[in-house]
């Protein structure tokens, strides 16, 4: 059996959609379901491209703000699927046997399972990412910053773009901007400053802001994490 997985965006497309169905996406939709429930091997900035591509070229379309195949794809795959149905008896003589099965079948019970175990497995990534890409003194001084001291002015999960404020311990107002496709990371607390700018290192603000992503919008807290694991000193950091 034939597992490879298409390079080319026209047959990634159809192959994504043979495989999900004819109901339109959201990029960030898109890009969870190709990940975790189709289990393919694309990180998120892949992914972006190949999916700004698909829309270039005319393979994917927009429908409002979510996505769908071009009209010559859903042709394409519906009769695919009526030439599979018309011949499904054929194939699979055995009816009564499934129909036997799917009368005790709960897709509801299945749907919930299914969400459940995707949410599970995508939150498990998001940790394992976080492992990999903080030290752990990183990770540790970050826990120690409560939720409520973190504003999200901006999660621009299309152009890969952070802002953020963050309450200092005295009523301070720190900002925080990250800017994946600039390469720019800005912050302006004193121990980032002082002591964790220049050596390309992150304060508890930082980690805390990233992490809190994993509720918040986890597609771009992804994108950071694995921007950062990648090459963390193409990065420029600064106060400004």
């Amino acid at each position: 059996m034939d597992i490879t997985i298409p390079s080319k965006e026209k047959d990634l497309v159809q192959y994504i959609w043979k495989t999900l169905s004819d109901e339109p996406f959201t990029r960030e939709e898109l890009i969870y379901k190709i990940s975790f429930k189709m289990n393919l091997p694309f990180k998120p900035t892949t992914l972006n491209r190949k999916i700004k591509t698909a829309l270039e070229e005319g393979f994917l379309q927009k429908q409002g703000k979510k996505l769908i195949p071009s009209d010559e794809i859903l042709t394409h795959l519906k009769k695919q699927r009526e030439f599979l149905k018309s011949n499904f008896s054929k194939m699979c003589p055995n009816q009564a046997k499934w129909d036997r099965i799917e009368d005790n079948y709960d897709p509801w019970k299945i749907i919930s399972i299914e969400l459940t175990e995707q949410s599970e497995e995508e939150s498990l990534h998001f940790i394992r990412q976080i492992k990999k890409t903080f030290s752990k003194e990183e990770m540790t001084s970050g826990r120690r910053l409560d939720r409520s001291r973190i504003h999200y002015k901006n999660l621009d999960e299309e152009n890969m773009v952070l802002e953020a404020e963050v309450d200092g311990s005295h009523g301070e107002k720190y900002k925080l901007v990250i800017d994946v496709k600039n390469k720019k990371i800005i912050h302006d607390c004193e121990d980032f400053i002082r002591h964790r700018m220049n050596k390309k290192e992150f304060c508890k603000h930082f980690f805390n802001t990233v992490y809190e992503l994993k509720e918040q919008a986890p597609y771009l807290g992804i994108t950071i994490i694995e921007s950062i694991k990648e090459d963390r000193d193409s990065f420029k950091f600064s106060k400004n």
